[in-house]
């Protein structure tokens, strides 16, 4: 492990006017650690900060990476000298001393609050880092991509992930909001043994929330709610309460597919696939179209394999196709799983996380259920709130032989009491949800979707209409070699080896190969740096032998090819082995 010693200087422009403040930093990092000088305050436009000494202490061959990791990429030297390529190699190699200035931008004042900014170095073991998250003026809009308008984003040289859906853009609002007193206000009993259902004040403030944002048709019952770690936790002790071992469960593919180990984790039961494909069958129609004649179709094929099938999986917001289930079609879904007497289970994680004007149905809304002991609600912080680490998610359910046979397992994956207290006052900051976090957090979303729909479609790459989720559904499906999983592994992995992290469609059990999930909720920076590489690569794969030229474009969104067989060319249920290394989430 490599030793840092960091000794810096800051000081106000110009550097004359005042003798500058010293820090020092020593610290042993783990590869990619970020150190963050503390806030300066200050009057001026820009904060100087000038490293006036550095050195290393590294093992044999190792690799030390430093660089500015602020709002635009730092004015580097001459790239001729060592430090312009920010490597040290060897057992001991000190930086040249002549180290130049970084120029760090600072955002606008928000009301009532002084200008301030922080410098942050990043560490890591090899390549190059990241250039920052692009810091956002107070309405909450985007800055233009400065490093990639400068030609710079070739800082940014080690694996850049539009794989995981997590939503980056809002943790300036976050931080803001715990830095409030409220949520230093620890009581004694959040430190001791409370309910494995959760803290009753707690569940009242996520059934009032729920209540008003879901738009639910009668006031939620803090009573019918179960806190656990996270959806996964909910899923895996769902399986278990309503199954048993070899049943099956419906599920519209292509979809999120962790849900399968998790269901298989405890309860031991099988996904049956509903497939959906991007065909249009009529005008009224639309790609990736769920119906109840699918659902049915499903239904029989199971009972002729002999699978007791015992719910329906349902994910609205539809991961990864990022559509919205219309109220029609989930009142029919609905009757459907009533008539044969199936359990619904509605995953509405991203419930919140719709960028335009489509209306979005909750289950929770509709005010007559067909079957409501049967009918079963999940959501977390994980999407929505930007909060994918601090693993807190809801069951709602009004069977109560069902929740106590939840609440039997919720003791393995229950929550802190502190983290419940912080959450709870997120809640119920109505006026900071409603003002601030939520308006700023949709705008935010559509602007990156905007910018990454554009670019894929300026490389020519059409994507799914989408409402809501971090992500869009992308037809690579030109750019095979052939229309298999194979060939659409071999893509995948031609991404990866240009450090271009993005889910191939076999990740969820898509039926027709070629279609990717990228994710766009992260720094406008990274999302012009994705479209570069995406681009340079697949200009790459275009002029090597053999590549498939077969046309396609935004039209073949609604009317794709199939082979001579109306089937796909392969299942993705066949070989799931090339799968093992590849984590969704």
């Amino acid at each position: 492990m490599s030793c840092l010693s960091l000794l810096t200087s800051v000081f106000h422009s110009p550097p004359s006017s005042q003798e500058p403040s010293e820090l020092r930093v020593n610290q042993q990092p783990k590869d990619g650690q970020i150190l963050c000088l503390p806030k300066f305050k200050t009057e001026k436009e820009t904060l100087e900060v000038s490293v006036l000494k550095l050195s290393f202490a590294v093992d044999p061959g190792e690799k030390i990476i430093l660089a500015s990791h602020t709002s635009a990429p730092a004015s580097l030297p001459d790239p001729r000298s060592p430090f312009a390529h920010g490597e040290v190699s060897g057992s001991h190699r000190p930086l040249p001393a002549a180290v130049p200035v970084l120029q760090i931008p600072l955002t606008g004042p928000r009301l009532g609050e002084e200008s301030s900014s922080k410098a942050e170095v990043l560490l890591t073991g090899s390549g190059q880092p990241a250039a920052g998250e692009a810091e956002r003026d107070p309405g909450g809009c985007f800055p233009p991509p400065a490093a990639v308008a400068s030609g710079n984003c070739h800082l940014f040289q080690g694996i850049l992930n539009l794989g995981t859906s997590e939503n980056k853009l809002c943790f300036d609002l976050i931080e803001e909001r715990l830095t409030r007193p409220d949520m230093n206000y620890l009581q004694p009993h959040l430190f001791q043994y409370s309910d494995t259902q959760g803290t009753r004040s707690f569940r009242e403030e996520i059934a009032e929330f729920l209540t008003d944002y879901a738009r639910a048709a009668k006031a939620l019952n803090p009573d019918h709610i179960t806190v656990m770690n996270g959806c996964c936790a909910v899923f895996a002790t769902l399986s278990t309460v309503l199954c048993d071992p070899g049943d099956g469960y419906l599920i519209p593919a292509p979809y999120y597919g962790g849900i399968n180990s998790k269901t298989w984790l405890y309860g031991g039961i099988q996904p049956v696939h509903v497939p959906l494909f991007s065909e249009e069958t009529d005008e009224e129609s639309h790609p990736f179209q769920l119906t109840v004649e699918k659902l049915e179709d499903a239904l029989q094929r199971a009972k002729k394999q002999g699978i007791r099938v015992r719910a329906l999986i349902l994910i609205n917001p539809h991961n990864p196709l990022g559509d919205i289930y219309p109220a029609q079609l989930l009142k029919e879904c609905l009757e459907f799983a009533h008539r044969y007497g199936l359990h619904v289970i509605m995953d509405e994680i991203y419930m919140l996380s719709v960028y335009d004007d489509t209306t979005f149905t909750s289950v929770l809304s509709l005010d007559c259920l067909p079957d409501p002991e049967r009918t079963h609600f999940m959501w977390g912080f994980s999407k929505d709130f930007g909060m994918s680490g601090i693993r807190v998610a809801v069951l709602y359910t009004r069977n109560h032989e069902i929740q106590k046979a939840v609440n039997q397992l919720a003791v393995f994956h229950s929550c802190p009491g502190p983290v419940q207290h912080v959450l709870s006052q997120f809640l119920r900051d109505r006026d900071w949800l409603d003002n601030v976090f939520f308006p700023t957090n949709k705008k935010r979303l559509k602007e990156a979707q905007n910018i990454l729909v554009d670019g894929l479609a300026d490389v020519g790459i059409p994507v799914l209409k989408s409402s809501g989720g971090l992500y869009v559904w992308a037809d690579f499906r030109k750019f095979l070699r052939s229309q298999t999983f194979e060939a659409e592994l071999e893509l995948w992995q031609k991404f990866l080896d240009k450090k271009l992290l993005i889910s191939p469609g076999k990740a969820f059990y898509c039926y027709e190969p070629g279609w990717f999930r990228l994710v766009f909720s992260d720094s406008v920076d990274k999302i012009y740096l994705c479209i570069q590489r995406l681009e340079q690569m697949l200009h790459s794969h275009a002029a090597e032998p053999g590549a498939n030229n077969t046309s396609s474009s935004a039209d073949a969104l609604c009317n794709p090819e199939k082979d001579s067989s109306d089937q796909p060319s392969s299942t993705p249920g066949e070989d799931v082995s090339q799968l093992k290394n590849i984590l969704v989430y």
